[in-house]
């Protein structure tokens, strides 16, 4: 009988047949302990695999609108004979090992029915048909992660997670379409599938993990929601403002800035109602991929933007360009601070205050060369500092007034280390003047930044003097 089948129907039908015939030899077989029966009905489910494949022609055209039911049937009949090894499996033997593979084998062939029958039914563009299979797989999840529970097969539950990896995919989809399509994620009905499918995959992780490892499984939508907003941000501001690309570019660090902001405010609103775990897995795992992004986002726009953002006119430290980079010095801050205990967030601890006190001196920098570039027509290039006699005067100046200020506040504290950075900054700014502005003779440029160092460095020595060693001061006390 089994031999007849593909005599009489092609190869959709008889995949579908020996798929579900291969079913009931499985469960016979596992009923009556014999070994014949099972492993002819694991053997027919491969077979019914490849006479799909070589009696419909999978690898041509897909144009069939009932196409999907071959590959519906053998992803059941697959998750059927899965269900029944793990049942059971005291007469399964070895064969119970294969129920969580074959719940994987079954969740690509249902994808693959998924895609085939949303190709065959929906008469638009490539990116809709995206959207639609993304809610598919979203769907997918969602029914597997409930029939989990009652069914007592914890390995579907572990497929129906499969959503996260898809996501990922998802999410290059979309980045491919806004680079060379200039599609954004909400068009096409994707601003509904995509908050149904995070909505669907929040529900997941509330219900139960599959898994110890809660941060791979809850951290990557930080991500993915980041990523989904930026290039919404850059879309709609392309269109809306057309003068200057910089409204487009801030937008990859407000975005990350205010995802940041409310995850973290959510943590300590359930602070109390979350465990350790999680809640370094939102602030850690979810949080360190936007902090380091944002840092280097801040060094390239600090070194390669002249924060001009028309049709506003610039003014320094209240133009878009630098409230951004203000903002990210103080959201680091603040992540840090909510960092929770471990060893971790101890060196944070000691670490950010000195990168933070770098990236403000690089924003001084910025700002002093992009108001000498805007009210003063120097050129904004970095190198000017050594061939622009008013911007080598200038950062002179700001070096030296930053050293003065560091070793003042220094001494006040009594901090040597700190007043030993500003000693080395104004070492620095000497070693400039004599390097540097030493070959500007004879101009008004060079004599102001000498006489202007040179007040500077006999105010440091008067006022700010080199705090004594704490020894010293214990002794003294």
């Amino acid at each position: 009988a089994t031999l007849a089948i593909p005599l009489s129907l092609d190869g959709r039908w008889t995949s579908a047949a020996w798929a579900v015939e291969g079913v009931a030899l499985l469960w016979a077989g596992l009923r009556q302990n014999q070994w014949l029966p099972r492993l002819a009905g694991l053997g027919l489910q491969v077979f019914g695999a490849i006479a799909f494949v070589e009696g419909y022609g999978l690898l041509g055209a897909i144009d069939h609108q009932n196409m999907f039911l071959g590959a519906a049937f053998i992803a059941l009949s697959a998750w059927a004979c899965g269900w029944l090894l793990h049942q059971y499996q005291a007469s399964a033997g070895w064969l119970k090992d294969f129920a969580t593979p074959l719940a994987f084998y079954a969740w690509l062939w249902w994808m693959g029915s998924g895609l085939a029958g949303i190709n065959a039914l929906v008469l638009s563009g490539d990116h809709y048909i995206w959207h639609l299979f993304l809610g598919f797989t979203a769907l997918t999840s969602l029914a597997l992660s409930q029939v989990a529970k009652p069914a007592n097969w914890p390995g579907l539950n572990s497929v129906a997670f499969l959503l996260l990896p898809s996501l990922f995919i998802f999410v290059l989809v979309e980045m491919v379409g806004f680079l060379f399509g200039n599609r954004p994620p909400s068009t096409d009905v994707g601003l509904i599938v995509w908050l149904g499918t995070f909505a669907i995959y929040g529900l997941m992780l509330y219900q139960g993990d599959p898994t110890k490892k809660t941060s791979l499984l809850r951290a990557p939508i930080i991500w993915f929601v980041t990523i989904l907003l930026v290039m919404e941000w850059m879309h709609w501001f392309r269109h809306w403002v057309t003068e200057s690309g910089v409204w487009q570019l801030i937008g990859l660090a407000i975005v990350p800035m205010l995802v940041i902001s409310l995850v973290l405010f959510w943590q300590k609103q359930t602070a109390a109602k979350t465990s350790l775990a999680k809640r370094r897995a939102w602030v850690w795992w979810g949080l360190v991929p936007l902090v380091i992004f944002l840092l280097g986002w801040y060094i390239s726009m600090s070194l390669g933007s002249d924060g001009a953002a028309p049709p506003l006119a610039y003014l320094p430290l209240l133009n878009p360009l630098d409230i951004c980079l203000v903002g990210i010095m103080l959201i680091c801050l603040i992540w840090q601070r909510n960092m929770t205990n471990s060893s971790i967030s101890q060196h944070l601890s000691s670490l950010m205050p000195a990168v933070v006190a770098l990236l403000s001196f690089m924003l001084l920098n910025g700002v002093l060369l992009r108001s000498l570039h805007h009210f003063a027509g120097t050129p904004y290039e970095w190198s000017s500092i050594f061939t622009n006699d008013l911007v080598q005067v200038a950062f002179t100046l700001l070096w030296s007034i930053t050293s003065l200020a560091l070793m003042l506040f220094a001494n006040k504290r009594g901090n040597r280390l700190l007043w030993i950075i500003g000693a080395a900054l104004m070492a620095l700014v000497v070693l400039k003047l004599f390097m540097l502005d030493l070959s500007a003779r004879g101009t008004v440029e060079r004599i102001v930044s000498f006489i202007g160092a040179g007040l500077l460095l006999l105010v440091m020595g008067y006022f700010a003097p080199l705090p004594p060693a704490q020894t010293q001061l214990e002794k003294t006390a």
